[in-house]
């Protein structure tokens, strides 16, 4: 069971919603990272993160930028930013393709 503590970003995090956010093409204000929380997901240790902020959270996201990477064992990494309608990042999913736990994100993307 995955503790579901609001937190802040890693530093490996952070990079890797930035690189998403970039290949995304979003425009965020400066705040909104500063403000940011997320919540480790349930998904066997692989990674994903949902994104908790002042709103409430939403009910459809969809996918607007996917980043692929090899893990530090050498198994294909796909990272995927997840937006909800009006924009807004609810959730990076990440998907270890042998559905194993992530041993590290890499320092740059």
């Amino acid at each position: 069971m995955v503790n579901l503590v609001k937190r802040t970003l890693t530093p490996a995090e952070s990079n890797l919603l930035d690189a998403l956010i970039r290949q995304g093409g979003l425009s965020l204000p400066a705040s909104w990272l500063v403000e940011l929380r997320v919540e480790p997901m349930d998904d066997g240790g692989m990674g994903s993160l949902r994104v908790v902020g002042p709103q409430p959270a939403a009910k459809a996201c969809h996918q607007v930028s996917e980043i692929q990477f090899k893990d530090a064992d050498g198994v294909d990494v796909i990272a995927s930013l997840n937006v909800d309608d009006s924009g807004v990042p609810c959730e990076i999913d990440v998907w270890k393709v042998d559905f194993s736990a992530l041993i590290c994100l890499p320092e740059s993307f």
